[in-house]
C-alpha cells in the first residue's frame, strides 16, 4: 500500500475503506470531538489512543510514493506526527454536524421514529403502541449511543420477584408502582417530551438504592451518570451527561454549595433547552441533554427557585418503610436475574404513559408536592396564604414587605431584604408590576394582603 507522508486525507480514507465500511454507511463517526464506533447494534466511544493503536499496524509496512523517499527509503515513517495527523484526518472525514444529535437516522429515513427504538447488545427493536417489541435489522444508519448491555426477550416471564419487592415497598398504593413503572420505561427511550424528573423520598434502607441499582443495570451503566449537587457548580459539571439517558443522584445533599446551579441547570435540561457548557481539555459545546433525572433523598429538599417552576417538574415517590435490620443481602442478585422481564414490565408502563400522554402524581404524594413547592419558593407560599392576586389589587411595597416579614416570623422562613423580596415576588407572579404613586411611594400592582375576614391576616 502506497501512502503519502504529507497528505493525510487519502490515508484516512484508505483506513476507513479497509476497516469501517458497511452497506449502510461508515461505522466510525466523530461527534462533538469524540469518536464513536458501531458495535453491531449501537455506537461505543473509541478513544484517541484506541484509534492510534489500530493506525500504527495499518501504517506500518506502507510505502511512500516514488520520489518521496525518507531516511528509511520508501518505507512509510510511522511516528508521533504521522499517526497524530492521520488520526485528525480521520476525525475530519467522519465528522457529524452538531445538529445531528444522537439518536438520529444518518441516512434521513422517515421512520421508525428514533424515540420508539431500543438498541440491545446485538439487536434493534421497535417499541409498539402496546409496549410489545418488533425486531429490526441493526444498522449503522441509526446513530444511537445508548445500547443496553443485554438483548431484550419479548417472551421473558413476568418479573415476579420484582413485583413482590415493589409490593413490600408500596403496599397497595398502585399509583406509586405505576409511576415508577412508567418513569423507568420513559428513560429507556430518547423521549424527553414529558419534561419531568423523579424524586424518591424516604428513610434509609427503604429500597431506594436497590431500585437505582436495578434501574442502572436495566438502562445500561454506560448510559447512566451519577452527578452530585455540588458538581453542578463546577466548570465541567455537565460534561459527563453528554449522551446519557439517566442521571441518578442518590442521597442528594441539598445543604451545601451547588443548589442554585443545580436548580438552574435542571430547569433548562428538563425543559428541553439547549445548554452551553465547558468541557475539560475540549472546546465548549452547545447541546440538548437527554438525561432524565432521578433524585433520592431522606427528606424533601429545599430547591433554589423563587418562581416555583422547578418544583412543578418533579414527580414524587414517597417511601415509608425501612428495612434496617431486615435486609435481604441476596435480593439484588435475584432482581437482576429478572432484567429481561423487568424491561418488558417497564415498556408496558411506557405504553400506558404514551396512551395517557402525561404522568399522574400519586394521591399519596399530594402533601409532599405542596411542601416541596413551599420549600422551593416561600414567597409563593406567602402569596397563596396571605395575598389577593389580580389586576384590581394594589399594595405599597413597604406594606407588602412588612406583611411578608410577619409571615416569615410565624413560619420560620428568612425574610431577607426588601429588594430580594421584590425580585422573588415577580418571579413567583409574572403579572406583578411596580409603579410610583402620586405621593412618591412605590407600589405593587396586581397583589395586596388579604383583609381580616378573608383569612390569614397580621394586623
Amino acid at each position: 500500500m502506497i501512502l503519502s507522508g504529507e497528505h493525510h486525507v487519502p490515508t484516512a480514507r484508505a483506513f476507513l475503506e479497509q476497516n469501517h465500511q458497511h452497506e449502510d454507511g461508515c461505522t466510525l463517526r466523530c461527534h462533538y470531538g469524540t469518536l464513536y464506533e458501531w458495535s453491531g447494534a449501537g455506537w461505543r466511544e473509541l478513544t484517541d489512543r484506541g484509534l492510534e493503536s489500530r493506525l500504527v499496524p495499518f501504517l506500518d509496512g506502507a510505502q511512500l510514493p516514488d520520489g518521496n523517499e525518507s531516511r528509511r527509503g520508501n518505507i512509510y515513517p510511522v511516528n508521533n506526527r504521522t499517526v497524530s495527523e492521520a488520526r485528525e484526518a480521520i476525525k475530519r472525514e467522519t465528522y457529524l454536524e452538531e445538529s445531528c444529535a444522537a439518536p438520529c437516522w444518518l441516512d434521513g429515513r422517515p421512520g421508525p421514529r428514533v424515540s420508539e427504538l431500543i438498541v440491545g447488545e446485538s439487536t434493534l427493536w421497535h417499541v409498539q403502541p402496546d409496549g410489545s417489541l418488533e425486531p429490526l435489522r441493526p444498522t449503522p444508519a441509526l446513530f444511537s449511543l445508548n445500547a443496553l448491555t443485554f438483548d431484550p426477550d419479548p417472551q421473558s416471564p413476568p418479573p415476579l420477584r420484582w413485583m413482590a419487592f415493589l409490593k413490600d415497598l408500596f403496599g397497595d398504593d398502585h399509583e406509586q408502582m405505576e409511576l415508577l413503572q412508567e418513569f423507568m420505561g420513559y428513560t429507556l427511550t430518547s423521549d424527553t417530551s414529558q419534561q419531568k424528573a423523579l424524586l424518591m423520598v424516604g428513610p434509609k434502607r427503604a429500597g431506594k438504592g436497590t431500585i437505582l441499582r436495578v434501574w442502572e443495570a436495566l438502562a445500561g451503566s454506560d448510559n447512566c451518570d451519577s452527578p452530585t449537587i455540588k458538581g453542578f457548580a463546577g466548570n465541567f459539571g455537565l460534561q459527563s451527561l453528554i449522551g446519557k439517558t439517566v442521571a441518578f443522584i442518590p442521597d442528594a445533599d441539598f445543604s451545601g454549595a451547588g443548589v442554585a446551579s443545580f436548580s438552574e441547570w435542571l430547569k433548562s435540561i428538563t425543559g428541553e433547552d439547549s445548554v452551553t457548557f465547558d468541557r475539560k481539555y475540549r472546546d465548549p459545546v452547545k447541546v440538548r441533554l437527554r438525561a432524565r433525572f432521578v433524585v433520592t433523598t431522606n427528606n424533601l429538599p429545599q430547591l433554589d427557585d423563587a418562581s416555583g417552576a422547578l418544583a412543578s417538574r418533579f414527580l414524587i415517590l414517597r417511601f415509608t418503610k425501612s428495612f434496617i435490620g431486615h435486609e435481604d443481602t441476596d435480593l439484588e442478585g435475584k432482581l437482576l436475574a429478572e432484567l429481561p422481564g423487568i424491561l418488558n414490565w417497564a415498556l408496558f408502563g411506557l405504553a400506558r404513559l404514551r396512551s395517557r400522554r402525561r404522568f399522574v402524581m400519586p394521591a399519596s404524594s399530594a402533601d409532599d408536592v405542596r411542601q416541596l413547592e413551599d420549600l422551593a419558593s416561600p414567597v409563593a407560599a406567602f402569596v397563596r396564604d396571605c395575598c389577593n392576586v389580580g389586576p384590581e389589587y394594589e399594595s405599597g411595597t413597604r406594606d407588602l414587605f412588612e406583611t411578608w416579614g410577619r409571615w416569615c416570623a410565624r413560619s420560620g422562613a428568612h425574610a431577607g431584604d426588601k429588594r430580594q423580596f421584590g425580585k422573588n415576588v415577580k418571579s413567583a407572579l409574572a403579572s406583578i408590576r411596580t409603579k410610583q404613586r402620586n405621593n412618591g411611594e412605590r407600589a405593587y400592582v396586581g397583589i395586596a394582603p388579604k383583609l381580616p375576614h378573608e383569612g390569614e391576616f397580621f394586623g
